[in-house]
């Protein structure tokens, strides 16, 4: 295989895996703050703060010399007002990370490509 053809594949790989996070991260976290907002009447219109609520750990990083470290900041982060903002993006973040990892070693197990088209193709009949 030629280097061009390496990149090729190497790019392809990087597209698909940005694409796979961004519907989760993008679609489903939108979809889980949009219930979370709505149990309390509040009216969601900003897509970006998901995205940028997606990175759990930005605010434990930025408490660390106040409390003390970084598990100490992220425990006082789990305890304030936008903890439950904090739990749905661990929730999400968690089950993105899950289904890829569980596909990718399915993938290496089956073969590449298999497991796409076992999901996609239809049901033998049981007659």
């Amino acid at each position: 295989m030629s280097a061009m053809e390496k990149l090729k594949e190497e790019i392809h790989s990087v597209l698909l895996v940005t694409l796979y996070f961004s519907v989760w991260l993008g679609g489903v976290l939108i979809v889980i703050k949009k219930l979370i907002l709505a149990e309390y009447d509040i009216e969601f219109k900003r897509l970006t703060v998901p995205l940028l609520g997606s990175l759990v750990l930005e605010k434990s990083f930025e408490g660390r010399d106040e409390h003390g470290g970084f598990i100490p900041s992220m425990i006082a982060e789990f305890q304030t007002v936008e903890g439950f903002d904090v739990w749905a993006n661990v929730i999400c973040i968690s089950g993105a990370l899950l289904v890829y990892n569980i596909f990718s070693v399915l993938e290496k197990i089956f073969g590449e490509g298999s497991l796409l088209r076992a999901l996609l193709s239809p049901l033998p009949d049981e007659s």
